[in-house]
């Protein structure tokens, strides 16, 4: 019984973690550009990209992607390529791994530029000291990182199912405590019907100096 319940937990933490983009599970990427390298690896514990994060923080500007296979050929291929100068970057697999790489172009001419990115994890368990974590229980000290009441209802529900007994209410009761928490935990920023207000605006005319033209 002990076993079956661990791996229906597991089973549903699993799915959790990747049903929404949770904010516990949000962790950011830092690494140095390396001379003549273009592909570079991504955390072990890498879901997903949290698209419009990634960012040149030595030249303080955006690197622009995902771009598509097709823009991708059309830069790397096509004409238009030799005049595309701002960095981008795209996750395929490698050229000499069976894994996904993150790859950016051009190619670095020198090291030590610092890239980042925001990703969604896949490990949504910790260990009792916070030191690690993980993408399963497998002690009693560990714990889940995602909400505890979507854990027991989740487990809850799939108990029932596996030993063949009615299920539906406990699983409409643990979706609709899902809608609300999922929403509470990432909300949008409010709408105007007058349109946007005060937006921060970081490339445009109000970053560039008044002076120091020709000089």
């Amino acid at each position: 019984m002990a076993r079956q319940m661990l791996s229906l937990f597991n089973a549903h933490g699993k799915e959790l973690a990747s049903d929404t983009d949770w904010t516990i599970l949000d962790r950011v990427n830092v690494f140095p550009t390396v001379v003549d390298q273009a592909e570079y690896d991504l955390p072990g514990d890498f879901d997903h990209l949290v698209i419009n994060t990634v960012w040149d923080r030595s030249q303080l500007t955006p690197v622009r992607g995902p771009i598509s296979p097709a823009m991708w050929q059309t830069i790397k291929s096509g004409l238009i390529g030799n005049g595309i100068y701002f960095r981008r970057y795209r996750i395929v697999r490698g050229v000499n791994m069976a894994v996904r790489k993150f790859v950016i172009d051009p190619t670095p001419g020198t090291s030590g530029a610092d890239l980042v990115f925001e990703y969604i994890s896949n490990a949504w368990v910790s260990l009792n000291d916070g030191s690690s974590i993980c993408t399963r229980v497998t002690n009693d000290t560990d714990f889940p990182l995602l909400d505890a009441t979507l854990m027991r209802l989740g487990l809850k529900w799939r108990f029932l199912r596996a030993k063949g007994l009615p299920f539906t209410t406990e699983l409409n009761e643990h979706n609709e405590m899902l809608d609300k928490i999922s929403g509470r935990d990432r909300p949008e920023p409010g709408a105007s019907l007058v349109g946007p207000g005060l937006v921060q605006r970081f490339l445009g005319y109000l970053n560039i100096p008044e002076t120091g033209y020709g000089n």
